[in-house]
Formats: C-alpha cells, sequence, structure tokens
C-alpha cells in the first residue's frame, strides 16, 4: 500500500509541477476542483527539493561546488518549516516524524554552517 501511495504521489507531483519552472502548472492553479492538489503537490516538491540539498550536505562525498548549490537552495527557501507544515496540513495523515526529522537535520546544518563560518572568519577557539 505504502509504495502504491508512493508511486501516486510521484505522478501528481510530476502532472501538476512544472519541472523547469518549480511551479504549478498554468491548467492546474486556478481549477477550482484541482488547486488544492496542486497546492499539496507544489508543497511536497519543495519539501523534496530541501530533502535533496540536505542529503547533498549530508554526503561527505559532495564537492564545494555542489555544497555551495545545495546551500543556495536551502536558503533560497525562507521558510522551510513553514512549507513542511503547508505540507503536512494539506496531507495531514504525513508522519509529524518525517516534519521533525527535518527541522533536526535543518538545525544542524545551520549550525554547522555558523560554527565553520565562524571559525573561518575568526579562527578556531584555543
Amino acid at each position: 500500500m505504502e509504495d502504491y501511495r508512493a508511486r501516486l504521489e510521484d505522478e501528481l507531483i510530476e502532472r501538476m509541477i512544472d519541472p523547469e519552472t518549480g511551479q504549478i502548472r498554468p491548467e492546474y492553479a486556478n481549477d477550482p476542483e484541482l488547486s488544492q492538489y496542486a497546492e499539496w503537490a507544489q508543497a511536497r516538491y519543495d519539501a523534496r527539493v530541501v530533502d535533496n540539498a540536505i542529503d547533498v550536505l549530508n554526503d561527505p562525498n559532495s564537492t564545494p561546488e555542489e555544497k555551495r548549490t545545495a546551500t543556495d537552495t536551502i536558503d533560497s527557501f525562507d521558510e522551510i518549516r513553514a512549507m513542511r507544515r503547508e505540507a503536512d496540513r494539506l496531507s495531514p495523515d504525513v508522519e509529524p516524524a518525517i516534519d521533525q526529522e527535518l527541522e533536526e537535520r535543518t538545525d544542524g546544518i545551520r549550525d554547522a554552517m555558523v560554527s565553520t563560518t565562524s571559525e573561518a572568519s575568526f579562527g578556531s577557539p584555543s
């Protein structure tokens, strides 16, 4: 059943989100019957983009350029938590633990980025 749900989710996202822009396709954006599904697909698509960027940052084999791009991607989503909450609101059966895990991973990455930036600017504490 979970496999079927994942395939259905993938298909909805593929159908409703333009992969070139990452935005809802116009034919779904203003459709009174499908716009709610399109908003859900947008929130899930955005969450996947952020999750992929976090995976790149956590991968020790990622190049500095890949990490820089991933950081830029995360920074372009000013309200990651709000985005996840919106996805959960539109899909209430999504586990709250997923949101908690993303928050913890994101907080850890941001803390590491601040620590690295501080050490580069001011030197390592002695």
